[in-house]
């Protein structure tokens, strides 16, 4: 005989030894994918278990897999799959049972969800399993699920414990055929393994949403309020998932279906999810505009009655969209209750917003309107922003209008909201055209502790009050600096010098990221982005002073060095006009610091730093008083606290004034306060006390308290004693010559310059 024939001829009469011992029969064991379990009863369908008669030996061996998952205490879930085809099979027929001696009790099974149609099931006495008969396979699944089980025990069950026998079933010819049932017992679920990219696609597709569950709100980071859902990513991400399980085989997608049905869940219904999630797209605007809404609603401090342009844009261009029939007809009915709660909350706050509005006298309407104009200038993101301000138009200039026509508003009124109105007709228009006309961007080279220029250049020189931003950001993708400048109405070029510091984090041959900003009265438009590599600046230590280059090598010419090599000097012949060109003198940064030596350096290292401006081109003013707005400016940029989101309430801060933001993000720090509840104190020169408790509040305590000895110390603030003796330690400020500190004195300049540069060292370090 053959090797092979032996083999199975000897595995044959073993098999047949071993069922007359009592011990399983198996076929042709050594090819089995898995190593059977050990069974204390008989797994074939011949002679019963404990009769002397040999059993004969099976037809098929099957691979069943059984994977328990616990439930509650003592109770597992028990589910037995066939990896064995049984799709060409009938009148399946099997046993689920317990090995003598195991405590346990089979509770019930659990025919829902079943690839099987059970149609005769007998219960065991004792609670000891079921017998399953006339089955047959109802899905294509290539591991069909025979049934599940729920197994009460004190332990999980092994190996041996659990009983998977008299398994048969009839072929397409009626023949009866009995299979030898493999049993792999193990916790938790078997997969079909996939590779990296249908295993990514896989967890993509088993985190999608239900089509039922579909909602523009997820739950919040708390657990206990709804944020808004990335709508777009959930709509990228549902087509790239559907495009990329059409083009599987169909053997990887019956793959994809068992792995699903062992996670109890089902292929998304991609269709209806992508039909959806586009309906919501296009809905989405009024939703995150009706969210946004309800957080002002639970602010004290506003009031919806500010937000009439929002009302207005909602009537006239959203609610079409969200309300036909067409459209409604795409959402499921989850969906359809969210934009109905959104419709009836918008339309019952928008007649109360305008029945206010209508009340109200010409004056209080016109100081309305430029409230919304601050509110509108905050939302420069929104898609709606250029609608807002034409809203906000359309409403000062029908207010015009109703004036005009008034025959009961007195001339003199009549004058004076009129030239108010037009004030803000002006106003919004120099927005509109300032907004139209955004500049362009250009960055010079960027040498590594060296100052680099970022430009910007707009078309036009009337504007109204703008200003610039740059942010740099790190590879990480971490804020390394960041500089405004204004840039004035008679200007169409305005140039942000920054210093690329190594200190700030910039890094020799690494990347930078630049965001650029234009701002328009408050409203803040990302103009661009770009990238530039931060380089050495060149080395030009080796050149010599008439202008030639060092050259290594052999002799040329009269001034040569020896044969063996030396450097070559140009001679008086060799100097012609085109050799020579002189070096320029560094630019002077300012021309008024000369005789202030004690504080060049800080003044020209904050400037470098972006924290400081001068008051014109090459002029600093170091002898100049410091304002208590100005001041808030230079700590605000300093610390990097700049927050155009702050808000202030000082009567004497004006809206659209270019030190508002500074102030309001300097007391949103909790750096400064004003001089009174409604007066903050702008164009007033700040004392020296102020300053000195203003950069003690933005340092935070350093355990670094001086025992003050000037000799006006009694006449220090209370509560500006601590920053000053702080700050004295930290060798930051000292007193003058005679003595004293002056803490109600008025700082200068230059004064102020070397203070914060004691202070940004600090912080650098």
């Amino acid at each position: 005989m053959r090797r092979e024939t032996l083999r199975k001829f000897s595995a044959f009469l073993a098999a047949a030894v071993m069922a007359g011992s009592g011990l399983v029969a198996l076929a042709d064991v050594s090819q089995s994918p898995v190593n059977p379990s050990v069974q204390g009863e008989s797994t074939g369908t011949g002679t019963d278990s404990g009769t002397s008669e040999p059993q004969q030996p099976s037809d098929v061996e099957a691979d069943i897999r059984v994977n328990y998952i616990p439930k509650t205490e003592n109770e597992y879930e028990v589910k037995f799959t066939s990896w064995t085809s049984l799709k060409d099979y009938k009148d399946i027929a099997f046993t689920v049972t317990l090995a003598d001696g195991y405590t346990a009790e089979i509770s019930s099974y659990i025919q829902s969800g079943s690839d099987f149609t059970l149609k005769t099931t007998t219960s065991l006495d004792g609670n000891k399993g079921y017998t399953f008969s006339g089955c047959t396979q109802k899905s294509d699944s290539l591991r069909p699920v025979l049934c599940t089980v729920m197994l009460k025990s004190n332990e999980p069950p092994t190996d041996g414990k659990l009983i998977f026998k008299d398994f048969s079933a009839k072929d397409k010819d009626d023949k009866t055929v009995n299979f030898t049932p493999v049993l792999t017992v193990k916790q938790g679920t078997d997969y079909h393994k996939l590779n990296k990219d249908e295993q990514a696609l896989y967890d993509e597709i088993i985190s999608m949403p239900a089509v039922d569950k579909l909602s523009f709100y997820q739950q919040g980071e708390t657990g206990q309020s709804k944020v808004l859902a990335d709508i777009t990513a959930l709509s990228e991400k549902i087509n790239d998932a559907s495009d990329k399980y059409k083009k599987l085989s169909d053997e990887q997608k019956k793959m994809f279906d068992d792995n699903l049905a062992y996670d109890n869940k089902t292929l998304p219904e991609f269709d209806e999810l992508i039909k959806n999630v586009s309906a919501m797209t296009k809905a989405y605007d009024a939703v995150k505009l009706s969210d946004d809404l309800s957080k002002i609603k639970a602010k004290t401090d506003d009031n919806i009655t500010n937000y009439l342009f929002i009302y207005d844009i909602f009537e006239n261009k959203l609610k079409e969209n969200i309300t036909s029939e067409e459209f409604t007809a795409k959402l499921t009915d989850a969906l359809k209750n969210e934009l109905g709660v959104i419709t009836a909350s918008f339309e019952t706050d928008a007649k109360t917003v305008k029945d206010s509005f209508k009340n109200l006298g010409y004056g209080e309407k016109l100081d309305k309107i430029e409230l919304q104009l601050i509110r509108v200038q905050e939302r420069s993101t929104d898609t709606y922003y250029n609608d807002y301000l034409s809203d906000v138009l359309g409403q000062v200039k029908d207010v015009k209008e109703k004036l005009k026509n008034d025959t009961q508003c007195s001339d003199r009124d009549k004058v004076n909201y009129s030239n108010n109105a037009d004030t803000i007709i002006k106003k919004i228009e120099s927005i509109q055209k300032g907004v139209s006309e955004m500049p362009k961007c250009e960055i010079s080279s960027v040498y590594l502790n060296s100052s680099y220029k970022v430009t910007f250049t707009r078309n036009r020189s009337v504007t109204p009050a703008a200003s610039v931003k740059v942010v740099v950001y790190n590879t990480d993708g971490n804020k390394i600096d960041e500089k405004t400048s204004d840039f004035s109405e008679e200007s169409t070029t305005v140039n942000v010098s920054i210093l690329a510091s190594s200190k700030k984090g910039y890094t020799r041959n690494t990347d930078i990221t630049l965001e650029l900003y234009y701002i328009v009265q408050g409203a803040e438009f990302k103009i661009d982005t770009k990238t530039a590599t931060v380089r050495l600046a060149a080395n030009n230590s080796n050149q010599t002073s008439g202008g030639g280059s060092n050259i290594s090598g052999g002799s040329s010419g009269s001034n040569s060095g020896s044969n063996t090599g030396g450097t070559k000097f140009p001679s008086n012949e060799d100097k012609t006009t085109t050799d020579v060109k002189p070096i320029e003198p560094e630019k002077m940064l300012f021309n008024d610091i000369d005789n202030y030596d004690w504080a060049k350096d800080s003044i020209e290292g904050l400037y470098y730093a972006g924290v400081i401006n001068g008051m014109d081109e090459g002029v600093f003013n170091p002898s100049g008083s410091v304002t208590r707005e100005q001041f808030c400016k230079m700590v605000v940029q300093l610390f990097g606290v700049l927050n155009y989101d702050a808000k202030t309430t000082f009567i004497d801060v004006k809206p659209d004034a270019w030190y508002t933001p500074f102030i309001a993000s300097a007391i949103n720090a909790g750096y400064i306060q004003g001089q009174s509840n409604e007066y903050f104190g702008v164009g007033e020169s700040i004392m020296r006390q102020d300053m000195a408790t203003i950069l003690y509040r933005a340092l935070g305590e350093r355990n670094s308290s001086a025992v003050l000895s000037f000799t006006d110390t009694d006449s220090i603030a209370p509560y500006a004693k601590d920053a000053i003796s702080q700050l004295v330690g930290l060798k930051i400020i000292n007193g003058y010559e005679d003595g004293s500190f002056k803490p109600r004195g008025t700082a200068t300049r230059a004064e102020a310059a070397k203070m914060i540069w004691g202070v940004y060292n600090l912080i650098k370090k």
